[in-house]
């Protein structure tokens, strides 16, 4: 009996630390690169200085932060430090000008709790996203439409464009896996496509 039981420990000591090595990897891959390219630069003097300070989707009962991210490698763009903050891509336009703003979330953390666009697959072409400006500006954009691709296979014209002023945003999708190129990472990246409606 007394060696069943440190049978038992012994095993749970193994599951433990197998846990304890994949949440690791999870939260040290998070910090690394969103898996989606960089639309083309923006010239600094082109970026307004209305950035966006925090972003509200109030069919998610979403309201966040919203942090300025850049480049996690030479072409992918990286993604905020904080599971529950959005990241604007900064060398992009800026929300509400024209172009494509770009604004990325965590879909969970290291430790598998949700992070700030967990539901964003939720939601539906009509949706309100609202963006508030470090001046005090709401931006009010509409959802107009909800794409899922390959996390190795995310076209550059999917959050690019200067026919309006637009916002994409993009998180992670589908199932956890491990591939031989970017190691631990989910294999969809969900896009979503929004319009600028009006500002106030």
């Amino acid at each position: 009996m007394r060696n069943l039981r440190r049978a038992a420990v012994a095993l749970l000591g193994i599951v433990a630390m197998i846990l304890f090595v994949t949440t690791l990897s999870r939260a040290v891959w998070y910090d690394a690169v969103a898996d989606v390219p960089a639309p083309p630069s923006v010239a600094p003097a082109v970026i307004a200085q209305d950035t966006p300070a925090r972003i509200i989707i109030p069919a998610l009962d979403i309201d966040a932060g919203v942090e300025h991210v850049g480049l996690a490698t030479a072409d992918r763009m990286a993604v905020p430090h904080r599971f529950h903050d959005a990241g604007w891509y900064k060398y992009g336009p800026t929300p509400g000008a024209l172009g494509t703003a770009v604004i990325l979330g965590h879909l969970d953390n290291g430790l598998g709790l949700s992070g700030v666009f967990k539901q964003l697959h939720e939601l539906s072409p009509g949706d309100e996203v609202d963006v508030l400006t470090a001046q005090g500006k709401t931006l009010r954009f509409r959802v107009e439409s909800l794409k899922s691709y390959p996390y190795d296979h995310v076209p550059a014209d999917a959050i690019a464009s200067s026919d309006a002023a637009r916002l994409v945003l993009v998180t992670c999708g589908g199932h956890w896996i491990h591939s031989a190129n970017q190691g631990m990472t989910y294999d969809h990246r969900v896009i979503v496509e929004t319009v600028l409606e009006n500002r106030t």
